[in-house]
């Protein structure tokens, strides 16, 4: 842990380079006229070319190149298909992984917050105060529009990309001396002993904390802490957690889909035989429809991991029981005329030819949930075969489709089918982008063109699809981008109105926050 002195947590002038962590964010995170840029796949390689630029002028551009083509030339013999797959950037939600951090820290038990003399409300805020802050900045510094003075008063502290106690109060202004030196001692690695790659989301350039993206501190909070938890705790402690953070999950999915979806049901029981006695999470129910989600809390991060099967050995640790669970309910579903789900206060009861069950899983999983038959041909169930999703990419997705008047029950049934007829195909490696390309076939997508010339029917059976898009201009773009970005503006006016009892933030910066942000 570092030992620091909050109250001189003032930023040193850069000699050689002005603004060099300023031109780092903006880099790293593709703003204004880098968007177009070769992505750097991790932060390691920018925080390297910070210490050097510290020193001396430097061609970023160039270090970047120099610093891929070494990292590639290392990988020459041991090429590895999945690692390749997981550096590929995938837009990522702020906002959830604020409720998700929530979940994490409010779930680790009493006792061990006594032992480690800190709270859960203190870093839950401080790292909300953390992600707040920056994203009031990069709004400034690069959407291009007009603040008021009394907005950049309450907004904008420094603009040099550094964070001092002064900036947080802006946004929590509760947070003491006291509290953000633990914070830092806890969860920041100075840049000095950042000798080799690892996942590293907060920065200390000696007294100087820093963040380089928002998503990615607010990940690595979340790794961390539940790390750190987990070395630290008893036993019985972590029984607690886990008990804890699965049911935080499930209520979480459930209340943020209910109003995405004519019918929505939490907790629910079912007896497949007069012996059993069987739970689902969560029913969703359209007409006809009927969806069944297995909600999983349990952590999934394939960071690190350089072989193909040792990610294949941790996801199959984490996705066996939800497919399992899963399987059975398919198979009670398929063979009874009438289903009947029950709970303390209502029964649930119809029919349906065409049950859809889907794995919910509360991490990431972007190039993994496409292709889960692939990667596991145990798992293809080829009559009714099962989904994955991550809660970031299931909400998106309902968003989506209740906007634009999608039905997604319908996309979820075409998804089955293409897995049944095409079970050896890896489509893209992110399900939203998926999503787009299914519920758009009118629209003349890439996958669409394929199935209706037949060329789908003549690839090799294992093939790899990637589709590309690309807008009016011919400019490539993103749905999942847009998708992503929807959420959060969903989850952050949500922020607006509640954050102040949620979150502890002030309601001056509240209100000149979410003026400025509607203006953007």
């Amino acid at each position: 842990m570092l030992c620091i002195d909050v109250s001189k947590v003032v930023r040193k002038e850069l000699k050689v380079m002005d603004n060099i962590l300023e031109v780092i964010y903006k880099r790293y995170n593709q703003f204004g006229e880098l968007y177009s840029a070769t992505t750097v796949p991790n932060q390691y390689i920018m925080i390297q070319i910070y210490k050097e630029a510290k020193h001396y002028p430097i061609d970023i551009e160039q270090r970047i190149i120099d610093k891929e083509i070494h990292r590639m030339r290392e990988c020459v013999g041991q090429f590895q298909e999945l690692p390749v797959d997981s550096e590929f950037v995938q837009p990522k939600s702020i906002f959830l992984r604020i409720y998700i951090l929530n979940i994490i820290a409010s779930s680790i038990p009493e006792t061990f917050y006594k032992r480690i003399i800190y709270n859960a409300t203190s870093i839950v805020e401080i790292s909300i105060s953390i992600a707040l802050y920056y994203l009031g900045l990069q709004a400034y510094k690069y959407s291009g529009k007009e603040i008021t003075d009394t907005e950049k008063k309450n907004i904008i502290g420094r603009t040099d990309f550094y964070f001092t106690l002064e900036e947080l109060k802006k946004v929590r202004g509760k947070t003491t001396e006291e509290e953000l030196k633990r914070y830092l001692e806890l969860f920041a690695q100075d840049i000095a002993d950042i000798s080799e790659e690892r996942q590293i989301g907060l920065f200390m350039d000696e007294e100087n904390p820093f963040i380089i993206c928002i998503e990615e501190f607010l990940d690595y909070v979340i790794f961390f802490l539940e790390d750190y938890f987990k070395c630290n705790a008893s036993e019985q402690e972590y029984s607690e957690y886990t008990d804890a953070k699965g049911e935080a999950f499930e209520e979480l999915v459930f209340k943020m889909t209910k109003e995405l979806i004519q019918e929505s049901f939490h907790t629910l029981y079912y007896h497949p035989n007069k012996k059993q006695k069987m739970e689902i999470d969560v029913l969703f129910r359209d007409k006809d429809n009927i969806a069944v989600l297995e909600c999983k809390s349990g952590t999934f991060n394939t960071v690190g991991l350089d072989r193909d099967e040792l990610i294949k050995l941790r996801i199959h640790n984490k996705t066996k029981k939800a497919y399992k669970t899963l399987k059975a309910v398919t198979e009670y579903l398929e063979r009874t005329e009438e289903y009947n789900f029950e709970s303390k206060n209502q029964k649930i009861v119809g029919h349906t030819d065409n049950p859809v069950c889907i794995h919910i899983s509360m991490y990431p999983m972007d190039f993994i949930a496409s292709n889960m038959h692939v990667m596991f041909p145990e798992y293809l169930e080829e009559r009714n075969p099962i989904l994955s999703l991550s809660i970031e990419h299931l909400l998106a997705m309902m968003l989506d489709a209740k906007s634009k008047n999608k039905d997604i029950f319908d996309y979820w049934k075409k998804r089955k089918k293409d897995i049944q007829t095409y079970s050896g195909i890896c489509f893209d490696n992110n399900e939203l982008d998926l999503y787009y390309e299914i519920v758009n076939e009118d629209n003349n997508t890439m996958l669409a063109e394929l199935k209706r010339q037949g060329i789908i029917d003549q690839l090799n059976p294992n093939a790899k699809l990637i589709s590309s898009f690309h807008n009016e201009y011919g400019e490539e773009v993103r749905p999942a981008k847009e998708m992503i970005k929807t959420l959060d503006i969903c989850l952050l006016m949500n922020i607006f109105e509640r954050g102040k009892s949620m979150f502890g933030i002030n309601k001056r910066y509240l209100k000149n926050m979410k003026e400025y942000m509607q203006i953007i």
